[in-house]
């Protein structure tokens, strides 16, 4: 490995590579101190736990910030395209297809959503906010039980996610369980979430309350 200005030649390191390791045998100061470095997908991992990034990586993180910076603009083609981008450097990286499985949701494709939303819990199970997402089409297709089971298992994962009581109480409120709709209205708010103005007024006028 050789690179920048260090050391005689350039030399970085000498190693050698069995199958998803690499140990270095000689450093730029000319020690013969082993060090292992694991493969991942995030770059290479050491014996000490320090990653060194890998470049497609970071290009895929850079994509995933672009395309969600798109997304909240309301440019949903433009965003599922950084994303199919991040995901063609990175397949599997579990927040990009969470991402593009929400971009995918708000254009009202619910199955390629909860595709997205399955395979990122694939590669990530604990993606708290997956189980959310895809409780939210699930609901949006009628599913009130899975929509349910996905934000409680949101909360498990990350109990002051407001987005999940949100969306459970949406599902809540279209199964005509008004007091626990109402109940994750106010526990959204007391964790600094916004209630979506659509489920509250559905749920004002289905109810026949207000707060």
């Amino acid at each position: 490995m050789r690179g920048g200005d260090v050391g005689a030649n350039n030399l970085i390191c000498k190693y050698t590579r069995q199958d998803d390791t690499l140990r270095v045998v000689q450093t730029v100061m000319g020690t013969t101190r082993a060090v292992y470095y694991k493969i991942t997908p995030y770059g290479l991992e050491a014996n000490d736990g320090t990653v060194l990034l890998n470049p497609a990586r970071f290009n895929a993180d850079r994509l995933l910030d672009s395309g969600y910076n798109k997304q909240d603009k309301g440019d949903y083609d433009g965003a599922i395209a950084d994303y199919n981008r991040a995901l063609e450097l990175d397949p599997k990286y579990a927040l990009a297809y969470n991402n593009r499985g929400l971009v995918k949701s708000n254009k009202g494709d619910q199955d390629a959503a909860i595709a997205d939303f399955d395979r990122a819990l694939e590669l990530d199970p604990k993606l708290a906010f997956a189980y959310n997402n895809r409780g939210k089409a699930y609901m949006e297709k009628g599913d009130y039980e899975r929509a349910i089971q996905g934000c409680n298992r949101s909360i498990e994962l990350y109990e002051k996610n407001p987005f999940a009581y949100n969306n459970r109480g949406w599902a809540y409120c279209r199964k005509r369980d008004y007091d626990r709709a109402w109940a994750d209205v106010k526990k959204c708010r007391e964790l600094g979430g916004k209630v979506d103005t659509k489920f509250l007024a559905e749920l004002t006028q289905a109810s026949g309350r207000t707060e």
